[in-house]
């Protein structure tokens, strides 16, 4: 915004946000796949990093293992489960049918009902008013 005050309340803001980034579902779901791996990744290496200071070195804190590897083992199984339902969603996402120009301006241009036949004379909205 240029200038003023938004006149969208928050919620609004925010869907048209979600809106804005829904059209490239498919990349933002690959994107946060690959993040969700990589803090899987990273939680591991920091878990045997973990175990590596305890049964190597004499630096450990009594209870501090338990506590690291904890959050490890929760950090491990969010990113996993945030990647399998990304996955998930981004595959059930290829079942809906995309707006084809050539075969969908009927129904949003003329306002017929297509059929498969061809474009029905039955109209499901106002017709569209001539400008001047």
């Amino acid at each position: 915004r240029l200038a003023g005050a938004s006149k969208m309340n928050l919620v609004s803001l925010i869907m048209h946000g979600l809106s804005a980034v829904s059209v490239f579902a498919d990349v933002v779901g690959v994107r946060l796949l690959l993040a969700s791996t990589l803090i899987a990744g990273g939680s591991v290496a920091f878990a045997l990093g973990v175990l590596a200071v305890k049964f190597g070195t004499d630096l450990a804190i009594p209870g501090w293992t338990t506590s690291a590897l904890g959050f490890c083992s929760v950090a491990i199984l969010q990113s996993l489960t945030m990647a399998f339902l990304l996955a998930m969603f981004t595959l059930s996402g290829r079942n809906n049918g995309g707006f084809l120009p050539l075969r969908d301006y009927a129904y949003f241009i003329l306002g017929v009902d297509v059929l498969q036949g061809g474009a029905s004379a039955v109209s499901t909205t106002p017709p569209l008013r001539k400008a001047n």
